[in-house]
This record gives structure tokens, sequence and C-alpha cells, in this order.
């Protein structure tokens, strides 16, 4: 990182020294995709459509109720577990 560190002469009339030295660095290549999105072509009305569409009660109702069940399953003790299996 820091390379051909020099001490040089004093700086100006003060007892402190000058120093002189390389900073190097090294550096990757990313082949990064960029994507530039442009939100005023989008198809809004088309999208409000479709989401209107979906059954959310169906949709996330039986993803809750799975989660929530998961849940107490992990906190109930190992005692009471085989009533459930």
């Amino acid at each position: 990182m820091v390379e051909e560190l020099k001490i040089l002469e004093h700086f100006a009339s003060s007892d402190h020294n000058m120093i002189e030295f390389e900073f190097v660095l090294q550096t990757a290549v990313c082949d990064a995709v960029v994507y530039n999105l442009d939100f005023n072509k989008g198809d809004y009305e088309a999208i409000k459509a479709a989401m209107k569409d979906i059954n959310w009660y169906e949709e996330l109702y039986n993803k809750i109720l799975l989660n929530v069940i998961r849940y107490s399953l992990a906190s109930c003790p190992s005692s009471l577990m085989h009533t459930f299996q």
C-alpha cells in the first residue's frame, strides 16, 4: 500500500521532517450490469388491473397460517412435540 518511503529534510524552520512516499492501490475490473429503468414507460393501469385480479386473501392466508404454525411448533417444548406429529 505504501512504498518508497523517504524521510526528507526539516520543513522550513520546524524540527519536523517531511516525508515522501508512493501510495500504491490495486484495482479490479468489475463487469457490472447497470440497468437504466424508465419508470415513465410503465403500463401502470395494466399493473393495477393485474394486482386487482389477485385473490390476496387466498394467496397470503395459507402462507401466514403455515408460518404461525411453524413458529408455534418451534417454540414448543420438545416434550409436547409428539402431540403435533
